[in-house]
Protein backbone atom coordinates (compact mmCIF):
# COMPACT_ATOMS: atom_id res chain seq x y z
CA UNK A 1 0.00 0.00 0.00
CA UNK A 2 1.02 4.18 -0.96
CA UNK A 3 1.83 6.52 1.18
CA UNK A 4 -0.09 9.55 -0.05
CA UNK A 5 0.94 12.78 -0.22
CA UNK A 6 -1.99 15.52 -0.13
CA UNK A 7 -2.32 17.63 -3.23
CA UNK A 8 -1.14 21.34 -2.92
CA UNK A 9 -4.41 22.99 -3.01
CA UNK A 10 -5.82 20.57 -0.21
CA UNK A 11 -3.13 21.09 1.44
CA UNK A 12 -2.96 24.81 1.64
CA UNK A 13 -6.70 24.76 1.96
CA UNK A 14 -5.79 21.94 5.16
CA UNK A 15 -3.46 24.79 6.47
CA UNK A 16 -5.51 27.59 6.16
CA UNK A 17 -8.52 25.84 8.40
CA UNK A 18 -6.14 24.76 10.74
CA UNK A 19 -4.73 28.25 10.95
CA UNK A 20 -8.25 29.54 11.47
CA UNK A 21 -8.92 26.36 14.25
CA UNK A 22 -5.48 27.18 16.16
CA UNK A 23 -6.55 31.20 16.37
CA UNK A 24 -9.97 30.60 17.55
CA UNK A 25 -8.94 28.06 20.03
CA UNK A 26 -5.56 29.61 21.20
CA UNK A 27 -3.64 26.36 20.22
CA UNK A 28 -0.27 26.56 18.57
CA UNK A 29 0.32 25.32 14.84
CA UNK A 30 3.63 24.49 13.46
CA UNK A 31 4.59 24.49 9.59
CA UNK A 32 7.48 22.58 8.11
CA UNK A 33 8.76 23.02 3.97
CA UNK A 34 10.99 19.84 3.20
CA UNK A 35 13.01 19.65 0.41
CA UNK A 36 14.69 16.63 -1.08
CA UNK A 37 18.43 17.37 -1.22
CA UNK A 38 20.01 16.11 -4.69
CA UNK A 39 16.66 15.25 -6.04
CA UNK A 40 17.79 16.01 -9.80
CA UNK A 41 20.88 13.66 -9.57
CA UNK A 42 18.37 11.22 -8.64
CA UNK A 43 16.43 11.68 -11.45
CA UNK A 44 19.17 11.85 -13.81
CA UNK A 45 21.39 9.08 -12.34
CA UNK A 46 18.90 6.51 -11.74
CA UNK A 47 15.66 7.31 -13.95
CA UNK A 48 12.50 9.33 -12.67
CA UNK A 49 10.60 5.91 -11.88
CA UNK A 50 13.81 5.91 -8.87
CA UNK A 51 12.91 9.91 -8.00
CA UNK A 52 9.45 8.71 -7.66
CA UNK A 53 10.06 5.85 -5.86
CA UNK A 54 12.40 8.12 -3.46
CA UNK A 55 9.41 11.05 -3.15
CA UNK A 56 7.05 7.90 -1.81
CA UNK A 57 9.83 6.88 0.26
CA UNK A 58 9.81 10.33 1.65
CA UNK A 59 6.13 10.15 2.57
CA UNK A 60 6.13 7.09 4.06
CA UNK A 61 8.86 7.56 6.51
CA UNK A 62 7.37 10.96 7.29
CA UNK A 63 3.90 9.74 7.70
CA UNK A 64 5.55 6.98 10.57
CA UNK A 65 6.66 10.06 12.21
CA UNK A 66 3.19 11.90 11.95
CA UNK A 67 -0.07 11.38 14.45
CA UNK A 68 -3.21 11.00 12.20
CA UNK A 69 -4.10 14.72 13.27
CA UNK A 70 -1.20 16.20 11.18
CA UNK A 71 -0.51 16.75 7.07
CA UNK A 72 2.08 16.30 4.34
CA UNK A 73 1.50 17.54 1.16
CA UNK A 74 3.39 17.63 -2.50
CA UNK A 75 3.60 21.77 -3.27
CA UNK A 76 5.70 20.71 -6.06
CA UNK A 77 8.42 18.13 -7.48
CA UNK A 78 10.55 17.48 -4.40
CA UNK A 79 8.93 19.91 -2.22
CA UNK A 80 6.84 18.94 0.65
CA UNK A 81 4.85 20.97 3.44
CA UNK A 82 4.05 19.73 6.59
CA UNK A 83 1.42 20.94 8.74
CA UNK A 84 1.61 19.61 12.85
CA UNK A 85 -1.42 21.14 14.31
CA UNK A 86 -1.55 21.73 18.10
CA UNK A 87 2.21 21.31 18.23
CA UNK A 88 4.92 24.05 19.39
CA UNK A 89 7.82 24.80 17.57
CA UNK A 90 10.30 22.71 19.72
CA UNK A 91 8.19 19.91 19.40
CA UNK A 92 7.70 20.15 16.12
CA UNK A 93 11.40 20.17 15.33
CA UNK A 94 12.33 17.27 17.63
CA UNK A 95 9.56 14.70 15.27
CA UNK A 96 11.03 16.49 12.12
CA UNK A 97 14.90 15.80 13.37
CA UNK A 98 13.77 12.05 13.61
CA UNK A 99 11.94 12.09 9.71
CA UNK A 100 15.62 13.99 8.76
CA UNK A 101 17.63 10.88 10.13
CA UNK A 102 15.28 8.60 9.00
CA UNK A 103 15.26 9.70 5.52
CA UNK A 104 18.71 9.47 5.41
CA UNK A 105 19.67 6.11 6.97
CA UNK A 106 16.62 3.71 6.03
CA UNK A 107 17.31 2.53 2.52
CA UNK A 108 14.39 2.61 0.26
CA UNK A 109 14.26 -1.24 -1.21
CA UNK A 110 13.34 0.50 -4.57
CA UNK A 111 16.43 2.47 -4.96
CA UNK A 112 19.83 1.03 -5.71
CA UNK A 113 22.16 0.39 -2.80
CA UNK A 114 24.17 3.35 -3.60
CA UNK A 115 21.48 5.96 -3.89
CA UNK A 116 21.81 8.19 -1.16
CA UNK A 117 18.82 10.03 0.52
CA UNK A 118 18.41 13.28 2.62
CA UNK A 119 16.06 16.01 2.75
CA UNK A 120 16.08 19.46 3.86
CA UNK A 121 13.41 20.90 6.51
CA UNK A 122 12.37 24.72 7.37
CA UNK A 123 10.10 25.03 10.19
CA UNK A 124 8.07 27.71 11.86
CA UNK A 125 5.10 28.61 14.01
CA UNK A 126 2.15 30.29 13.93
CA UNK A 127 2.61 33.95 15.10
CA UNK A 128 -0.64 35.72 16.38
CA UNK A 129 -0.91 38.13 13.66
CA UNK A 130 0.79 36.00 10.97
CA UNK A 131 -0.65 36.33 7.42
CA UNK A 132 -0.47 32.25 5.84
CA UNK A 133 1.68 33.84 3.44
CA UNK A 134 4.36 35.21 5.86
CA UNK A 135 4.32 31.54 8.24
CA UNK A 136 5.22 29.86 4.50
CA UNK A 137 7.61 32.61 3.94
CA UNK A 138 9.38 32.04 6.83
CA UNK A 139 9.67 28.07 6.98
CA UNK A 140 10.65 28.63 2.86
CA UNK A 141 13.47 30.65 4.39
CA UNK A 142 14.19 28.78 7.15
CA UNK A 143 14.58 25.38 4.30
CA UNK A 144 16.95 27.88 2.08
CA UNK A 145 19.22 28.12 5.28
CA UNK A 146 19.29 24.31 6.22
CA UNK A 147 20.43 24.05 2.53
CA UNK A 148 22.81 26.62 2.93
CA UNK A 149 24.15 24.91 6.38
CA UNK A 150 25.30 21.65 4.37
CA UNK A 151 21.80 20.27 3.69
CA UNK A 152 20.20 16.72 5.53
CA UNK A 153 19.02 18.91 8.63
CA UNK A 154 16.36 20.72 9.98
CA UNK A 155 16.35 24.82 10.81
CA UNK A 156 13.85 26.95 12.34
CA UNK A 157 13.03 30.31 12.25
CA UNK A 158 10.57 31.50 14.90
CA UNK A 159 7.71 33.60 14.52
CA UNK A 160 7.29 37.31 14.42
CA UNK A 161 5.02 39.32 12.84
CA UNK A 162 6.31 41.12 10.48
CA UNK A 163 6.97 39.23 6.88
CA UNK A 164 10.45 38.29 6.55
CA UNK A 165 13.00 41.27 4.96
CA UNK A 166 13.44 41.48 0.98
CA UNK A 167 11.02 37.67 0.45
CA UNK A 168 7.69 38.02 -1.05
CA UNK A 169 5.00 37.53 1.09
CA UNK A 170 3.21 35.49 -1.10
CA UNK A 171 6.25 32.71 -1.80
CA UNK A 172 4.10 29.74 -1.88
CA UNK A 173 0.61 30.55 -1.01
CA UNK A 174 0.10 31.82 -5.07
CA UNK A 175 1.71 28.79 -6.40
Amino acid sequence: MRSRALLRRYFLDTLRHEVELARSVGTPLSVAIADLDHFKQINDRFGHAAGDRALEHFVEVTRAQLRPSDAIGQLGGEEFGILLPQTALADTQAVLDRVCKRFHHEHCAHLPEDAVLSVSIGITELAPEDALEWMLSRADLALYEAKSRGRDRTEVRPADATPPAGHPENSLAGK
